[in-house]
């Protein structure tokens, strides 16, 4: 997935994530705390993308959100795809990636703000 998007407005860009739908697209928000992705239905469980949440609390996978996730798809191997790209951009420390169906991750940030 190539993660370079379109710049809307200085310091929003949405990036093509294309797979939940053809032309689903997450928003990135450069910040005074960062650069923020909010990854939209690009991905559904935080867990995908790493194993600790903002706040460094586990997470556990959610098989129930995971497999509706993928039921609900329009481009299986998208998913995937887009997965792996914002994995790692989550893993670099460039970004903090926020998936919308995660509590758990809004949560943690919540408490961080």
């Amino acid at each position: 997935m190539d993660l370079s998007g379109i710049e809307v407005l200085p310091g929003i860009t949405m990036l093509p994530t294309h797979g939940h739908t053809r032309g689903h697209t997450a928003v990135a928000v450069q910040s005074d705390r960062g650069l923020l992705v909010h990854a939209g239905d690009a991905v559904f469980d935080g867990s995908v993308l790493t194993d600790v949440d903002p706040a460094g609390r586990r997470m556990r996978p959610l098989r129930v959100l995971r497999a509706f996730e993928q039921v609900i798809a329009h481009d299986r191997s998208r998913i995937a795809g887009n997965h792996a790209a914002l994995r790692h951009l989550q893993a670099s420390g460039e970004a903090t990636v926020i998936p919308a169906h995660d509590p758990r991750v809004y949560d943690a940030l919540r408490t961080l703000a």
